[in-house]
């Protein structure tokens, strides 16, 4: 396993956060293609090579019991899971019917009182310096919405927030 980190010191100052890898897959051991061997022989490899006191490298483990799992994901303010069929292959340049995400999206109401247009629409912009794109149909409805009312609410989708409560 060959592992490297782009993270330095002032980037994890600057996001609050230390990066960490969580590993849930392995295409070789010990040199061997392991790629056609099912999802679960691919997790007994990956924890013959991950060291249990590696401090920012986490195994994820195998749960059977996904509406469990989910509901603990949810209390945990966790990001996902990600549901795969335990005899499934690994598949490469396209996405496997075996593996499905589930995000665990969080919304927050916010309002926007300024926007400047640009090739993709606009961009909406609010006081306390956050931002948000607006596309498509919806752009000249939400045009017309600042220029009557002064601001639009927005309903804005998120999965973290940073310790300084960036989006």
């Amino acid at each position: 396993v060959f592992l490297t980190s782009l993270a330095t010191k002032e980037t994890i100052k600057e996001y609050g956060v230390e990066p960490k890898l969580m590993a849930f897959d392995i295409l070789q051991f010990n040199g061997v293609d392991v790629k056609n061997e099912p999802l679960l022989k691919r997790k007994e490899y990956l924890k013959g090579v991950i060291n249990p006191y590696w401090k920012n490298i986490k195994l994820l483990s195998w749960h059977d019991d996904a509406i469990k799992l989910w509901e603990l994901v949810k209390v945990n303010g966790n990001e996902g899971i990600v549901l795969k069929n335990k005899q499934s292959l690994y598949t490469l340049n396209y996405r496997s019917k075996y593996w499905l995400k589930c995000k665990n999206w969080h919304e927050a109401e916010m309002f926007f009182d300024d926007y400047t247009t640009n090739n993709k629409g606009i961009t909406l912009t609010n006081k306390e310096g956050y931002r948000v794109q607006s596309a498509g149909n919806q752009t000249l409805t939400v045009q017309d919405i600042i220029e009557k009312e002064g601001k639009v609410k927005v309903k804005r989708q998120y999965l973290k927030k940073t310790q300084d409560n960036k989006f």
